[in-house]
């Protein structure tokens, strides 16, 4: 149900957010070659069969052909949700810092990622 939480309330959160363009992130939209489409969706779809390893796999193979934020965002979102159902809040935790330094990121997205930063951060062994 966290999966659900954590996935969705970005994407809900994304269609007001997406259609308000912050300045100078004008060129953050566009289309994806092919090689981005085929294994995001195969990262997605491995995501819904909750094949984290896979998902993960399949994102590490599509960011080589990114070719804007948009897409970088689509990969981190699906990396975070695989990392936090595997049970690697740290590697979670490192994939929300990452999009939270993207600089054309939602505000709305933007306030729920650093919502489970916090918590992630707050509930974190302490080094030793």
């Amino acid at each position: 149900m966290r999966l659900l939480a954590l996935v969705l309330v970005p994407l809900f959160c994304a269609g007001a957010a997406f259609a308000q363009v912050e300045p100078g992130c004008e060129q953050q939209s566009g289309k994806a070659n092919k090689e981005f489409v085929d294994n995001y969706n195969a990262a997605k779809a491995s995501l819904e069969a909750r094949d984290w390893a896979a998902a993960i796999g399949g994102a590490a193979l599509a960011r080589p052909h990114v070719l804007n934020g948009r897409q970088e965002e689509a990969l981190i979102h699906i990396e975070v949700a695989a990392y936090h159902d595997a049970g690697n809040e740290a590697a979670m935790a490192e994939r929300i810092a990452a999009y939270l330094a993207l600089p054309c990121t939602p505000a709305a997205i933007r306030k729920n990622y650093q919502s489970v930063l916090d918590k992630a951060r707050a509930t974190a062994p302490a080094p030793q």
